[in-house]
């Protein structure tokens, strides 16, 4: 995902709307009134080993089969499966207690009892686990990574997700993108805010989320430079966003095409123990549902 800000090459992911906001508000499901995940997305396969450097780049959705489009009416969020029967996505994708279509499923959502959906500058804990009454078609499911120690500043994360590569424009593949951690969970807050980086991505900027990312995995790679070895660490929540023209004005008064990603971006981790105990307690009241990670270690799980 690609946005020209003059003289400097912004690759980005992106995560969700249904209101244009102001700079740095927060980012929540758009509505999108049609939408297809792109066939033909190995045309641009970038090998994992020629990620760095390249900002955020599509990759085969085979490649990362665990990840899916999460539809909600007109909407869309990215999800990742986790077992035969259970989703992972933002909380802010989906009103607690109601419904997804993923990989033509239906999934019945919760979020965690500490997700605020009032709180519209400091969202924490925007994950919903969803359970479907029948097994996902999903050749493999996403591994959750528990060890809140491989949290550190100045690490890299893979982003990923469904969505824009620029403001309001998306062409439905798959990306991937590293972008370094600025901040790790405090105890006011279980964010991870990851930032674009210039150093280790050369000239480019790294990966940001964008509108579409929203409930996407935000992965821990064993080898930066090889995603294959992969485990899930967060969930996609928010980003910032500016009016180049004139910061000053929401994006739904800045004029087409100055509306970009700009700032850090924010990811609600897995490892905190507000995210194990929502986990663990989803579990037990939906008859232990088998999870990658925690409860499931079967071929079909992708982990480190």
């Amino acid at each position: 995902m690609k946005i020209k800000l003059k003289n400097i090459c912004c690759f980005v992911l992106v995560a969700f709307v249904p209101t244009m906001l102001q700079a740095n508000e927060e980012l929540i499901f758009e509505p999108i009134a049609t939408y297809a995940a792109s066939s033909n997305a190995g045309s641009e396969v970038v090998p994992s080993d020629k990620l760095a450097g390249a900002g955020a780049v599509v990759v085969d959705l085979a490649q990362f089969p665990e990840i899916h489009v999460a539809r909600s009416g007109g909407g869309l969020c990215t999800a990742s499966v986790l077992g035969p029967k259970t989703v992972l996505t933002a909380a802010h994708c989906v009103k607690d207690g109601g419904s997804l279509r993923v990989a033509g499923k239906r999934v019945t959502c919760t979020h965690s009892d500490s997700y605020n959906p009032k709180d519209k500058f400091g969202k924490t804990a925007d994950y919903a686990l969803c359970l479907s009454s029948s097994e996902i078609p999903s050749t493999k499911y996403g591994s959750i990574l528990t060890e809140a120690d491989i949290l550190k500043r100045g690490r890299y994360v893979l982003l990923s997700g469904f969505g824009c590569t620029a403001w309001n424009e998306r062409d439905g593949n798959l990306r991937v993108g590293h972008a370094k951690i600025e901040r790790t969970p405090s105890t006011s807050s279980n964010d991870i805010v990851v930032g674009w980086d210039s150093v280790y991505q050369g000239d480019g900027q790294g990966a940001a989320l964008c509108p579409g990312d929203s409930g996407g995995p935000a992965f821990y790679l064993s080898n930066i430079n090889d995603f294959s070895n992969r485990a899930i660490i967060a969930v996609n929540s928010r980003t910032g966003i500016t009016c180049i023209s004139n910061p000053t004005l929401s994006a739904k008064e800045c004029p087409k095409g100055d509306v970009v990603i700009a700032g850090s971006s924010f990811l609600s981790a897995l490892s905190t123990d507000t995210a194990q105990s929502f986990i663990r307690s989803w579990m037990k009241k939906n008859d232990n549902p088998k999870i990658c990670g925690i409860s499931l270690d079967d071929p079909k799980c992708i982990g480190l």
